[in-house]
């Protein structure tokens, strides 16, 4: 009763589940960064093109920057930790914001 190798990992994993559980606790958190991210961008005034972030006056600041008042794609995303291919630049850049978003949406986890 219980001795076999999947009663070990429940029993030491978080709130007794195995990896799988764990996984998916990690996709909804990675999916939540991410509805963040394109709801940081998703009104056109928090929203940039060719930096990761400006302030109020369009100078660009470090996407963590206190003085940031708007975001490329890229820079919402690594506000939020998340990592993303380089083509996103190249569609928040020459496509717009909302083929970013679009694209941003096809990074979550089903």
């Amino acid at each position: 009763m219980g001795r076999g190798p999947s009663a070990r990992n429940s029993a030491t994993s978080p709130k007794g589940q195995g990896q799988k559980g764990k996984g998916m606790i990690a996709a909804q958190d990675r999916n939540a960064a991410i509805l963040r991210a394109i709801e940081r961008i998703s009104v056109p005034e928090r929203w940039t093109q060719r930096y990761l972030a400006v302030d109020r006056d369009g100078t660009p600041c470090p996407d963590s920057a206190p003085r940031a008042v708007r975001w490329c794609a890229m820079g919402a995303l690594m506000l939020e930790d998340i990592k993303a291919p380089g083509r996103l630049v190249r569609i928040n850049d020459d496509e717009g914001r909302e083929a970013a978003i679009a694209f941003m949406r096809t990074m979550m986890t089903r």
